[in-house]
């Protein structure tokens, strides 16, 4: 399959940035948990429902049941650390007889896509991938594929990001000292060719310039530090940690091919320790 359809849809209100919610009073965490439709929303956090609100976002006023031929893709987390560390705080000070079994689900790498999966009725397939900044690329690819192979008709490649106490301090002590950004992203793809643009091909390696045919480029190299960003999207102060290719792209395709005429190509890449996440799209 060389293309699929590519649309892409925010997770938050529409008072709110498209695709980063940048200033925290902005933000009813409370409200958020109660409307995500995730059971047990406060256990799970509030990454876990920006993600459900992107994900439901993009299935607009599709059936609510389980639907056998969509899949849900989102980015690896970190998931739940409140509870995750709650949960081991218990165990360690009190003795593993005393945890709540019922918070545990929420520890899991698999949480988030297991919970919103539900949520949005992903029968064929609902699964995490990727731990960095260059996740996205690898939801990408892993959607095609299953696009490709039959396993589903649409697939909901959603991602998210929220700070907490924990997370801040966490990074912090591994040195990651640029602010946590909010995100709430979810990107619908599809085997049909009504969306007004189309996902190309995806690569994620060491070539410095993939598709070097291809004038209009969006690039961008992450680091502890933050971002460093070209065409001037407006990202360096922040971090999205495994949302962060769901964000670059998702500006990107706003920016530039929204309105561009139909034809136009575009490349977005993203480098992290010298491994390059690449996506060309194209408006139809």
């Amino acid at each position: 399959m060389s293309a699929i359809g590519i649309s892409v849809f925010q997770g938050y209100g529409p008072d709110h940035e498209p695709f980063g919610l940048h200033t925290a009073e902005r933000i009813d965490s409370n409200e958020l948990l109660k409307l995500s439709g995730v059971r047990h929303a406060s256990a799970y956090g509030l990454q876990v429902a920006l993600l459900a609100h992107a994900a439901r976002a993009a299935i607009g006023d599709a059936r609510t049941g389980i639907d056998a031929r969509r899949a849900l893709v989102t980015n690896g987390g970190p998931w739940a650390i409140e509870t995750a560390l709650g949960f081991l705080k218990t165990a360690r000070d009190r003795g593993s007889q005393f945890v709540n079994p019922l918070v545990f689900p929420a520890t899991l790498v698999s949480a988030g896509a297991a919970v919103v999966g539900i949520t949005i009725g992903a029968g064929a397939v609902a699964i995490a991938v990727g731990h960095d900044e260059l996740a996205f690329f690898e939801m990408l690819r892993r959607s095609r594929q299953l696009i490709s192979h039959g396993v589903a008709d649409q697939i909901i490649a959603a991602a998210a990001c929220a700070p907490s106490a924990a997370l801040i301090t966490t990074l912090r002590i591994a040195g990651r000292t640029a602010r946590i950004g909010e995100c709430s992203v979810a990107f619908r793809l599809e085997a049909d060719m009504h969306a007004a643009m189309v996902l190309e091909d995806i690569t994620i390696g060491s070539d410095p310039s993939p598709w070097s045919s291809v004038s209009l480029r969006v690039e961008a190299s992450v680091s502890p530090e933050g971002w460093t960003v070209s065409e001037g999207c407006t990202l360096a102060d922040r971090q999205f940690l495994s949302a962060s290719g769901a964000v670059l792209c998702a500006t990107a395709l706003r920016r530039y091919l929204t309105d561009a005429p139909s034809g136009q190509a575009m490349v977005v890449t993203c480098r992290r320790s010298g491994v390059i996440g690449a996506a060309k799209f194209r408006k139809r």
